[in-house]
């Protein structure tokens, strides 16, 4: 068995469908607080939905778009990756694909276009490829772009003749809320030396168990909460931390989104008995939309309790799942989805100061400068306590 922790008693565990969790408890009169381990690890994806024919098996592109023809891309039932069907570029299709024909000069090319949901989620397809030729000439290429068409994100460059398929990921954190295209290209040189590249199972995965969101919560809501405290935790972290700063600069927390609508938030706290003590105080601002400042007047922000209470998106650090330490200092375990790291707080940790099981450390959440009552967000940035660093997670 791996990853099991150290023995031990008075100890939390939980089971959370999938995993064993277990941490803190005592061993020989040795606190275990920091220590703990999982049994059978993992968090399934599912498919969000999102791209639609990702597997080409209507035998047709729609919806894809087909963008540049010089060749025009096909679906094709020539050496199908999976299924019956698979998208091809390049070569001299429909007969010829890779082996003898006409080469034209010029790009072959098609792409799909959708909003990337809160969260991010993992982009994943299947391909192939074949070429007579070098990435100087010819090329198999694979891009994020946005709306219009500007390249954000080479996903890669080349020209390789891999019939085996590849299966590609790619983190879409970075473009959480935008309208972005997926898009496959193959460009050619007109010399008769066929390159070309099949695609197939194009996916957006998500979380198993959340919902597939149609638009991004920040765009949809302006709230002001009527907070009195006037704290912003805006610390120089230094090396010599020790798990219980007292933040010291002010702010009056005012979220300040582009918005579409605008209701009137009733500072009301309005817990569900499902919810632990951590998030005591949580004012409802209506569309299952909370906002949470601690008693000492920082900020945890905005997120919203998914269908399974147990997961909350957090309008800047993402998808996260809570455990209720019963610690008796309203202590939480979060299991961090962008990171699949697993953080302890408590509003007397206090919060943005995090212990990090997977670093071993204590870690500090920067808050977003901007955007008061927010935390930094694509990227997140964190300031490490063990090596003294500023990362991003």
């Amino acid at each position: 068995m791996t990853d099991a922790p150290n023995a031990r008693w008075i100890h939390t565990a939980v089971w959370t469908g999938s995993e064993m969790i277990i941490w803190g408890g005592t061993f020989g009169g040795t606190d275990l607080f920091r220590d703990a381990g999982r049994y059978c690890a993992q968090f399934t994806q599912c498919d969000s939905g999102l791209i639609v024919n990702g597997g080409f098996e209507t035998g047709s592109f729609s919806p894809w778009v087909i963008d540049d023809t010089n060749n025009p891309p096909v679906v094709t039932n020539i050496n199908p990756i999976d299924g019956n069907y698979s998208a091809f570029a390049g070569g001299d299709p429909p007969a010829n694909l890779c082996d003898t024909g006409s080469e034209p000069g010029g790009d072959s090319s098609f792409y799909q276009q959708f909003t990337v949901p809160a969260g991010g989620g993992t982009l994943s397809f299947w391909y192939s490829t074949c070429t007579k030729d070098v990435v100087e000439f010819d090329w198999q290429d694979a891009y994020i772009t946005d709306s219009s068409g500007t390249i954000l994100q080479t996903i890669f460059h080349q020209c390789t003749n891999s019939p085996g398929p590849i299966n590609q990921v790619v983190d879409m954190t970075p473009y959480v809320g935008q309208t972005v295209r997926l898009k496959f290209l193959v460009h050619q040189d007109g010399f008769g030396d066929l390159t070309g590249m099949w695609v197939d199972d194009v996916e957006l995965l998500v979380p198993c168990g959340t919902p597939s969101p149609t638009a991004t919560p920040t765009a949809t809501f302006t709230s002001t909460p009527t907070a009195t405290a006037t704290h912003t935790p805006s610390p120089t972290p230094t090396a010599t931390f020790t798990p219980t700063p007292t933040p010291t600069a002010t702010h009056t927390p005012t979220a300040t989104p582009t918005a579409t609508r605008t209701p009137t938030p009733t500072p009301s706290a309005t817990p569900t008995p499902t919810h632990p003590a951590f998030f005591s105080g949580e004012v409802a601002l209506g569309n299952g939309v909370y906002y949470l400042q601690f008693p000492n007047g920082t900020p945890f922000g905005y997120y919203s309790y998914l269908t399974d209470p147990r997961w909350i998106y957090h309008f800047d650090m993402g998808y996260e799942y809570w455990f209720d330490a019963n610690d008796g200092h309203s202590g939480i375990y979060f299991y961090d989805n962008a990171s699949t790291h697993f953080f302890y707080t408590s509003p007397s940790f206090p919060f943005p100061y995090l212990y990090d099981f997977t670093l071993n450390t204590v870690l500090y959440y920067f808050p977003d400068t901007n955007r008061p009552g927010h935390y930094t967000t694509n990227p997140r940035y964190f300031y490490n306590f063990a090596t003294g660093q500023i990362i991003t997670m």
